[in-house]
């Protein structure tokens, strides 16, 4: 549960420190006298959406859904690995499991991409910070 905590303390810390643009920012902020027509660069703007949204759309590096859902379904495959029995039907179970753990983690992870909340890159870090909080968090293997 320390381990949660902590990647989520980590993400929302990061994300209002980088304060990176989600993919649909222009689309939030809706900004006065720009019409994206030519492919120049704004620096000096005024945002007329809501500003909640705003601030919102301005939180994208890192993802927190990849990294929380990535601890989650890490943590939980390794700790079957340390914790489930390895008689027959162990053998069978506990990779079936951990597998279907990591596809979830994954698909939710690559859905943020999908629905154009986070770059790419955002969720390959998400990702990395989940999986590397739940192996140093991960219970010892049980020898």
């Amino acid at each position: 549960m320390i381990g949660l905590v902590c990647v989520f303390v980590l993400t929302n810390v990061t994300k209002s420190c980088v304060g990176r643009l989600r993919p649909h920012f222009l689309d939030v902020c809706k900004p006065l006298n720009i019409t994206c027509q030519r492919s120049e660069y704004y620096s000096n703007y005024t945002c007329t959406g809501d500003p909640l949204r705003v601030e919102e759309a301005r939180k994208s590096f890192f993802s927190g859904h990849s990294s929380i859902a990535m601890y989650a379904s890490t943590f939980t495959a390794l700790y079957l690995l340390a914790r489930m029995p390895r008689h027959s039907t162990g053998r069978v179970l506990v990779p079936i499991s951990q597998t279907a753990l990591l596809a979830t983690g994954l698909l939710i992870s690559l859905s943020r991409i999908n629905d154009n909340k986070h770059h790419w890159s955002d969720v390959i870090v998400g990702i990395f910070v989940g999986v590397s909080a739940a192996i140093y968090t991960c219970p010892a293997k049980r020898t």
